[in-house]
This record gives C-alpha cells, structure tokens and sequence, in this order.
C-alpha cells in the first residue's frame, strides 16, 4: 500500500451472487475498499483499471477461473506480488501446494468458511504490506 491513510482495496472475485454480496459486505463493515467481480472475466478486466491490495478469487467463475486470474494478476507489475486468497468449494479438485508455489497464494479456503476468518487473513495480509 502507498498510502498508509487510505482504506486497503480489495477485490473480491465470487461469481455466486449471495456469497460475493456476504464477503463485500463483511470486508466493507471492517473498513476496507472493495470491488466485487461477478465473473473471472469481470475481474480481470478490473485488474486492468485498478490497483488492489488484496485478491480474494473464487476458484471456478464464467469465463476465466482463479488460476487464470492469479496467471493475469502475476504477469502485471502492479499485482506481481500482491496477496492472493483462493476460496473455493471444489477442495478435491485444488492443488494448494501448487497454487502456493506457482501464483504465491497465501492460503486455501475451503466452503464452507467462516467470514470472520476471511477477514482476518485479509487484515493481517494488508497489516503486513502496510508496515513494509
């Protein structure tokens, strides 16, 4: 973050209109700045705009999932090192180990999740670019 005075921004990449409308909801009520993105596409067309702090990215979205995402996000210079959280209810399916490695995720939420932990990790994530 550059400006330790402003609001962290978040973007939040659900296509699933109830649970992005509930993680806006609750990043916003803790004070963050959010951009909600209903599809990978949407997201990654903002990503072209605007400069985020945090990326917080559904796995499976139309057109282009998370890891296309995460693949966009880390060919930009603006977000080659910016945190990324992957949420996602196809567990089996997700290789964290590799997402981790390939994309620099910091973590693997698994739906069900709860919306207080979401916004932790969130918080220390921002804290923590903050303070560097």
């Amino acid at each position: 973050m550059n400006d330790v005075h402003r609001s962290p921004k978040v973007l939040v990449a659900e296509d699933n209109r109830a649970m992005g409308n509930v993680l806006s909801f609750a990043l916003e009520r803790e004070g963050f700045d959010v951009t909600l993105a209903r599809s990978g596409t949407e997201a990654i067309e903002v990503c072209e705009t605007s400069t985020f702090d945090f990326v917080l990215t559904d796995h499976q979205m139309p057109g282009a999932s998370g890891v296309d995402l995460c693949r966009h996000l880390r060919g930009q210079a603006k977000h080659a090192v910016v945190p990324i959280l992957f949420c996602s209810a196809k567990g089996f399916e997700l290789d964290a180990l590799e997402l981790r490695e390939e994309f620099g995720v910091i973590d693997v939420a698994l739906k069900p999740f709860s919306t207080s932990e979401i916004v932790n990790s969130v918080r220390a994530a921002t804290t923590a670019l903050a303070v560097e």
